[in-house]
C-alpha cells in the first residue's frame, strides 16, 4: 500500500484533491515545500512495502479522528494526549502532545507507519523516525482544501477509499447547504483566548463562516491564524463572534468584549466544540454554525 500511495497519491492539490492514477514528475519530499498536499518525508527504499500499514502512531487529533472514521482505528497503537475523538482514542497509549512527542514512546509501539501533521512542531523527532527507516507521512490542515487532501490521502494510505470519498462529499455537501443561512452580519470564529487567534484567511472555519452568507471580517492578506487585540475586534466591526471551543468560556469572553461598551460585539457559541479542527465532523461543525449565526441575528 504505502508503494502503491508513493507511485499514485501525491498529485494532490488544493485545486484538484482526488487522487490521480500516474506518478507525478516530481514528488514533496521536504518541509520547505509550497505544495499542501500529503507526502511521506523524504521516502526511503526502506519504507517500502506491499502491505497496508498494521501499527499506526497518530500525532495529530484530526488524524486520529479521521483513522477511526475510515474504519481504520482498530490500527492505531498510538496516540496524543489532544486525540480525544472518538471516545476509543483517549484509551490509547499516549506518546507526548504536540511538540513533546517521545521518540522512545513512539518506537515502544513497533509502528509501520507515524503520521503526523504539518505544522506541530514535530520535525526533529519525525526526521529521527525517517533514519530509522520508519515511514512518516505528512498531512495539513489548516484550509478546507487542506482538510479535503488530508482525508483523501489517509484513506488512501490505510485502503479506505471509499470511505474517505463519503466523507470528502459530505464535507462539501455541507457548505452548499448551509449558503443563506445566516443574515449579512459580520463574523469571526475565535479559535483561541489566550490571546485571542481567530480562524483567518481561507481557514476551514472561515469557509464555513462564508458559507453561510454571512460577512466574514478576515481579510484576504490575513494569516491562516491570526492574533488579535479588543482594538483590532473593533476595527473589524464584528457584530458577532463565534466561540468555536464550546459554551465552557462564554462567560469569561463575554466578560471581556465588555470594555467595548455598546459595540461589543454578540458573543454565541456551542454546548461542545466546533471548528477546531477539520476533520470528519466538520459537516456537522458546519450545522452547528448556520444554527447559531440564525440565533444571534434575532
Amino acid at each position: 500500500m504505502i508503494t502503491l500511495l508513493l507511485a499514485t497519491l501525491l498529485a494532490l492539490s488544493p485545486a484538484s484533491t482526488a487522487p490521480t492514477t500516474t506518478a507525478p514528475t516530481t514528488t514533496t519530499t521536504t518541509r520547505t515545500t509550497t505544495a499542501r498536499t500529503p507526502y511521506f518525508h523524504k521516502p526511503a527504499a526502506a519504507q517500502a512495502t506491499t502491505t497496508a500499514p498494521t501499527r499506526i502512531v497518530s500525532l495529530s487529533p484530526m488524524v486520529t479522528e479521521t483513522l477511526f472514521a475510515l474504519g481504520a482505528g482498530a490500527r492505531v497503537v498510538g496516540v496524543t494526549r489532544y486525540c480525544d475523538k472518538p471516545a476509543a482514542a483517549t484509551t490509547l497509549p499516549k506518546v507526548g502532545g504536540y511538540t513533546d512527542v517521545s521518540l522512545e514512546a513512539v518506537l515502544a509501539k513497533k509502528p509501520d507507519l507515524v503520521i503526523a501533521q504539518y505544522a506541530q512542531g514535530q520535525w526533529p523527532v519525525l526526521d529521527r523516525l525517517r533514519d530509522r527507516g520508519i515511514a512518516v507521512f505528512i498531512v495539513f490542515n489548516d484550509t478546507f482544501a487542506d482538510s479535503l487532501a488530508a482525508i483523501e490521502g489517509l484513506g488512501v494510505v490505510v485502503g479506505a477509499t471509499a470511505p474517505a470519498a463519503t466523507i470528502v462529499s459530505r464535507q462539501r455537501a455541507a457548505l452548499l447547504a448551509a449558503a443563506g443561512s445566516s443574515p449579512a452580519q459580520r463574523v469571526v470564529v475565535v479559535v483561541g483566548t489566550q490571546p485571542l487567534v481567530v480562524a483567518g484567511a481561507n481557514s476551514f472555519g472561515d469557509t464555513a463562516v462564508r458559507a453561510t452568507g454571512a460577512v466574514s471580517v478576515i481579510a484576504s492578506d490575513d494569516p491562516a491564524w491570526p492574533v488579535w487585540s479588543l482594538e483590532t475586534l473593533l476595527a473589524r466591526r464584528v457584530d458577532v463572534v463565534v466561540l468555536a471551543d464550546g459554551a465552557g468560556s462564554r462567560a469569561a469572553f463575554t466578560t471581556f468584549v465588555a470594555a467595548l461598551g455598546a459595540r461589543a460585539p454578540r458573543v454565541v457559541a456551542s454546548d461542545h466544540p466546533i471548528l477546531m479542527r477539520a476533520g470528519p465532523t466538520f459537516a456537522d461543525d458546519v450545522d452547528t454554525l448556520a444554527t447559531l449565526l440564525a440565533t444571534a441575528s434575532r
